[in-house]
């Protein structure tokens, strides 16, 4: 997945009420090395971080525990012997099915699994994708998905935002869908109903933030007027759907250099004026996650001063946000995603910045209260994708 922004600044007081994720005491003294599998497989808690290996190869870390410990690393079907290949995207699109996309230069390759990731699909088809510059692969249901991001250039403003769909769980997908007037599309969320938003930029080379719907399940999708957004030089990384007409949007503001928020209660027909996050200067975000379904408080995590681990916090759906404050343990590491996979128990994954990017994880029992102190997940080097099947 592109990150288009320095990764730069944050500020760590909060202002009014406090929410505040307290480092415990470090009880793990699991290595997270290869472990043998654990007899109670809770499937909830059963998922993957991919990476690369210090080998150089992608491979998915199996967890049975929700992250806590981390299993003998599975090395998927790669599509290319002895070429430099790696995965940008994977999720869920069923219990145990999961689409990989692989980033072959030239062309992308899904490949699918439908056994949790045991075996892949052998035949699969690659997508002729010049340049590929991949956002995600998302779901809006267990057989309509769509993978998205743009064509990159070496040409200044030549880039081009475009996605396929899938309308078979991920067997078979279109060819490349170019959307006229983005340069790149950077987050996508569906509700119920075959409706979805993305989000991205505009093409040209001073690009704004601008957005697009869809009532088909991604196939189609109408680009709206930018002057509805007013201009704003955003780059949005997170979006989603906290009811079924309630859209949240995080990213990075160039104009105030510092976090900030849309809300849509419209199925993101119509925007919000822009929200800063309190001290939120220079603090880029990276993911945001709800900490259990149906609740109104979420997380959204990132880099802030001196490139350390930071977040903030939601309690009334994304319309306010609390000051930012840094992850403990998180001192010059980047948390990438956060994932919650049960009510309350969720996970947060980043890299070192100090070392040969070697992947960090710290577990959340208690809805991000607290978190326990980062911990290696041995021979996986990247930036990570966690995979668990109830996003």
């Amino acid at each position: 997945m592109g990150v288009l922004f320095v990764l730069t600044l944050s500020i760590s007081f909060v202002i009014g009420c406090t929410q505040k994720i307290e480092s415990p005491t470090n009880n793990n003294t699991n290595t997270l090395a290869n472990q043998k599998e654990s007899s109670a497989n809770n499937n909830s808690h059963s998922g993957f971080l991919i990476a690369a290996s210090t080998t150089g190869t992608y491979a998915l870390y199996p967890t049975n525990d929700g992250g806590t410990t981390w299993l003998t690393p599975i090395i998927p079907y790669v599509p290319i012997s002895k070429k430099e290949v790696h995965i940008d995207a994977a999720c869920y699109s069923g219990n145990k099915s999961i689409t990989l996309v692989y980033n072959q230069q030239v062309n992308i390759l899904p490949v699918i699994s439908t056994d949790g990731g045991q075996s892949w699909d052998p035949n699969a088809s690659p997508i002729i994708w010049p340049w590929p510059l991949i956002s995600n692969v998302t779901y809006s249901s267990s057989h309509h998905g769509i993978i998205y991001g743009s064509t990159g250039s070496i040409h200044a403003g030549k880039n081009i935002g475009c996605y396929s769909y899938t309308r078979d769980g991920g067997q078979t997908w279109s060819p490349i869908q170019r959307i006229k007037g983005m340069s790149f599309i950077s987050s996508v969320a569906f509700a119920t109903g075959g409706w979805g938003v993305l989000m991205g930029l505009s093409s040209g080379a001073s690009p704004v933030m601008v957005y697009a719907t869809t009532n088909d399940e991604g196939e189609t999708w109408t680009l709206h007027d930018i002057s509805m957004l007013g201009n704003y030089h955003v780059n949005i990384s997170a979006l989603l759907f906290q009811t079924p007409f309630h859209v949240i949007a995080i990213g990075y503001s160039n104009e105030n250099d510092g976090a900030c928020y849309f809300n849509s209660f419209n199925y993101g027909k119509s925007w919000s004026d822009i929200g800063l996050i309190p001290n939120g200067r220079q603090f880029t975000p990276h993911d945001m996650a709800f900490t259990s379904p149906n609740n109104h408080k979420a997380i959204a995590v990132g880099s802030g001063l001196f490139n350390n681990g930071s977040y903030s916090v939601t309690e009334d759906g994304g319309q306010t946000w609390l000051s930012i404050d840094t992850i403990p343990g998180w001192k010059y590491m980047t948390p990438m995603t956060i994932k919650f996979y049960a009510p309350n128990e969720g996970i947060i994954a980043g890299f070192d910045g100090k070392s040969d990017r070697d992947c960090y994880v710290s577990i959340t029992t208690n809805g991000g209260q607290t978190w326990s102190l980062p911990a290696k997940v041995a021979g996986a080097v990247s930036v990570p994708i966690v995979l668990f099947p109830n996003p």
